[in-house]
């Protein structure tokens, strides 16, 4: 009896849902792009907006999103010696705010920023971190390979 009123419920439900699913209309799929992008658009100009306040405000900011890289840290040294933060925004999940916000900020900053320190301020950066990063990799396996003799030892 349990087995059979069950059934009864199964099919009731799924042509209940079958019916909704043909005569109640969807909004097309594009237009969620479509917005998307004018959306992404107008937080770009938010963003240069904003760095241009800062910038008046004698404010050097970069924001950054996504997985940090093991050289972020160092890369973050590296511009605070020259007054410029490194600011996260977000983490690996972003939307068209944040990236149409970043985009537009961290263009404006970068102008700013080469101008006030030079064209190829950016370039010394990357170089500068890469090299910090290498050198604290190696004592901390230099460390580790001292600690792995005092263990057998």
């Amino acid at each position: 009896m349990k087995t059979k009123t069950l059934l009864i419920i199964l099919a009731l439900s799924f042509s209940v849902s079958a019916y909704l699913l043909l005569t109640q209309q969807r909004p097309p799929i594009d237009l969620i792009e479509l917005t998307g992008n004018e959306i992404k658009e107008d937080y770009r100009i938010k963003g240069v907006e904003a760095a241009q306040k800062d910038i008046k405000n004698g404010l050097l900011k970069l924001e950054t999103y996504g997985y940090p890289t093991p050289s972020r840290i160092d890369y973050k040294a590296v511009l605070q010696e020259y007054d410029i933060e490194l600011i996260t925004v977000a983490g690996c999940v972003i939307n068209n705010q944040i990236i149409g916000y970043s985009e537009g900020y961290n263009f404006t900053m970068r102008e700013e920023i080469k101008r006030k320190h030079g064209p190829d301020f950016f370039k010394f950066v990357e170089q500068e971190s890469s090299k910090r990063y290498q050198e604290r990799v190696s004592k901390i396996k230099k460390h580790e390979f001292e600690s792995k003799e005092e263990i057998q030892k």
